[in-house]
């Protein structure tokens, strides 16, 4: 992944926080935004995530960018922290089909358990693929640490200080996973 600034600039009402300024962010960089509160370092990643647009300039990401917002109030009050955090890694939806699949096998008509068991096995080697366990694994020790996971590769530490985890917007890079045995569903 990539991230490619071009006379970017950001004004929020009269208030410049980012003057016309290139920049690149090339895989395997690491990054930190370091700032005082209201310097723009979350209205910046917002910016780059796409959720904002630039006062001018543009912003290019090449590949693909996971963003957890720094704000904690989620829309559904019921969703953990695990879980929006695995929804940024584009895992929570496959979670969702695992979860479908194992209360369908429990019907009681053989053909939609039948269909239901190979949806589960489909969902699972997706998982799988995804890097579901190590990305829970991850999710689980960040979500436990009082601040940024060790090693600090690639991450953009949250702004304003709103927790263990919100904000980061860069994962790490594959190699630097763990794997654990099962995936806490």
């Amino acid at each position: 992944m990539a991230i490619e600034a071009q006379e970017l600039e950001i004004q929020i009402g009269a208030r410049t926080l980012l003057h016309p300024t290139n920049f690149h962010v090339a895989k395997g960089d690491k990054i930190g935004l370091v700032g005082r509160n209201g310097a723009g370092k979350t209205t910046l990643t917002r910016v780059i995530t796409g959720a904002m647009l630039p006062t001018a300039g543009k912003v290019r990401v090449s590949g693909k960018l996971g963003y957890l917002p720094q704000d904690t109030h989620a829309a559904d009050p019921e969703q953990t922290a695990l879980d929006r955090m695995m929804s940024a890694r584009d895992i929570a939806s496959i979670i969702s089909r695992i979860r479908k699949a194992e209360k369908e096998m429990t019907d009681p008509d053989p053909d939609v358990m039948t269909r239901a068991m190979n949806r589960y096995d489909k969902a699972m080697q997706d998982f799988e693929k995804a890097g579901g366990y190590a990305a829970q694994s991850e999710a689980t020790a960040m979500a436990a640490s009082p601040g940024p996971p060790p090693g600090g590769q690639s991450e953009l530490p949250a702004a304003g200080g709103h927790g263990p985890a919100i904000g980061y917007a860069f994962r790490r890079p594959a190699s630097s996973y763990r794997i654990g045995p099962h995936p806490v569903l």
